[in-house]
């Protein structure tokens, strides 16, 4: 009778780690999946950046000046 009841403890210790450790494992997908999207976002963020800069630096703001100089309503 007490073999039986050791056999199940350590079936039932056994099941324990393992619905431990997959929960463990689910966590660290979790973790891991946050970590990429996280450095997704600083990476578009940063060419985002970029993009907008080289924007404003090449003085496409005034084609709108240009174009209402250029055709106005008096024409």
């Amino acid at each position: 009778m007490i073999k039986k009841y050791l056999i199940l403890a350590i079936c039932g210790l056994i099941f324990g780690a393992f619905i431990y450790g997959r929960g463990i494992g689910v966590e660290k997908c979790k973790l891991e999946t946050a970590v990429k999207n996280n450095e997704f976002l600083q990476q578009q963020t940063k060419q985002r950046e970029k993009i907008n800069a080289e924007v404003y630096h090449t003085n496409m703001r005034d084609v709108r000046r240009v174009l209402r100089a250029k055709y106005t309503i008096a024409e």
